[in-house]
């Protein structure tokens, strides 16, 4: 069962979605998205906001809505991690000079 995730931008200055889309994960959708915002507006970091809003399974094309939640824009540096990935810290190794 392939599955995407849905995500939106936000423009807290207009109070209206400005870009719908989907990736397989968040930092992608980020990646994808920000040339076009950074001509749109230099400052899109501070004035919009990502938010994951949903998954579609592209097998069933059915659309499975969750709680919105805001994703942070250094996600991009980490295209490859699934959202599930970010909360959990590599071990620091006290021993490495």
């Amino acid at each position: 069962m392939a599955k995407v995730n849905i995500y939106v931008i936000f423009d807290k200055i207009a109070d209206d979605t400005i870009i719908i889309g989907t990736a397989k994960t968040d930092g992608l959708f980020i990646r994808q998205n920000m040339p076009y915002l950074n001509k749109l507006n230099p400052a899109y970091m501070s004035e919009c906001e990502v938010l994951h809003v949903g998954s579609y399974v592209e097998s069933e094309k059915r659309v499975e809505p969750c709680e919105p939640r805001i994703i942070p824009w250094d996600a991009y540096q980490r295209p490859e991690q699934k959202e599930a990935d970010f909360s959990v810290s590599a071990p620091v190794n006290k021993n490495s000079n």
